[in-house]
């Protein structure tokens, strides 16, 4: 059991990193088929409303990773995607819909949102702790 504890003697920032690029993947692949969903089934529904110009930015940006991306790449989406999502105050992304009946799917989307960019923000603010130590 001595070498297993040996590990933790100095903490390897190098796997912190790994493992945090990991997550980012995780977090960026989520939100693309979260995104995706809406596009292909509720977003009909609010044809030409502006947040949907900054959905498709956000998935350009995630669909210009690939197999080659290193952790920088993944990083620099991040930093993209979390910058957009702070746009219009903060309203770049939010489905603003008055219309009564598409309320729930509006309401539905807002929190699904939320949620996506709270783990991003998170992500987002561990790179920059990892980064100074």
């Amino acid at each position: 059991s001595k070498s297993f504890l040996k590990g933790f003697e100095k903490a390897d920032f190098t796997s912190e990193k790994e493992k945090l690029t990991e997550q980012i993947k995780q977090a960026l692949w989520d939100l693309e088929s979260f995104f995706r969903y809406h596009l292909d089934n509720d977003a009909k529904e609010f044809a030409k409303a502006a947040y949907l110009e900054n959905v498709q930015l956000i998935l350009d940006e995630i669909c210009s990773l690939n197999q080659e991306s290193d952790s920088q790449a993944y990083q620099a989406v991040l930093a993209r995607v979390v910058a957009i999502s702070k746009e219009k105050n903060g309203r770049a992304l939010t489905n603003a819909s008055r219309k009564a009946d598409l309320k729930p799917l509006a309401d539905a989307y807002n929190e699904e949102r939320k949620t996506q960019f709270a783990k991003l923000g998170q992500l987002s603010d561990q790179i920059t702790i990892i980064d100074y130590q």
